[in-house]
């Protein structure tokens, strides 16, 4: 999960990672912060899955099962895929439960 704050239309992403606002605020020293000359407060920080875990399951899965053959590759794709998904999942209330907390 990434942390980031918006400046306009761009996204500007911390370099700290946190369960909630509470967390991050405990982290940074305090509600307020200031990035690039700009002030924010945790309450203006969003967060948002890192990548695609179940593509990136699915091939990780696929090439491992190349050495099985044509049944090997797609048993291992579907397994990768299946691993990733549920990483996926995970991460994704992850991010809403931060998205959601207040301060």
């Amino acid at each position: 999960m990434k942390l980031y704050v918006k400046k306009g239309k761009q996204k500007i992403y911390l370099r700290h990672s946190a369960q909630n606002r509470s967390e991050l605020a405990r982290k940074i020293g305090g509600y307020y912060f200031t990035i690039n000359g700009f002030n924010y407060n945790v309450n203006q920080v969003f967060a948002e899955k890192e990548s695609s875990n179940t593509v990136a399951g699915g091939v990780i899965g696929g090439a491992i099962g190349l050495f099985g053959g044509p049944i090997g590759f797609l048993t291992g794709a579907l397994v990768g895929g299946l691993i990733g998904n549920s990483s996926e999942s995970k991460e994704e209330k992850e991010v809403n439960y931060f998205n959601r907390s207040r301060l």
